[in-house]
């Protein structure tokens, strides 16, 4: 799994920061379909990414913030189907 993280925010009365950053991540999940009736069926899954790097902000500034961001995502869905 690959992602764009944005990172914008204004500091006051400094120098906005505005970055961009893409990761990797590993994701994992599981799912099932299980029948309704003879052509309808109801799907669900989750699944959870871990990204592989932390993402660090700080802006150039004489008084800098530094933040750290470990980032993860998870996903849960639930569908109705229909099978002609």
């Amino acid at each position: 799994m690959q992602t764009r993280f944005n990172t914008f925010y204004s500091r006051g009365a400094g120098t906005p920061v505005n970055q961009s950053d893409n990761f990797d991540g590993t994701r994992v999940g599981l799912g099932a379909e299980i029948p309704a009736s003879r052509n309808t069926f109801v799907r669900m899954d989750y699944s959870y990414t871990r990204y592989n790097d932390a993402l660090t902000v700080s802006p150039s500034q004489p008084t800098a913030d530094i933040m750290r961001f470990d980032n993860t995502e998870t996903l849960a869905r639930l569908g109705l189907g229909y099978r002609f």
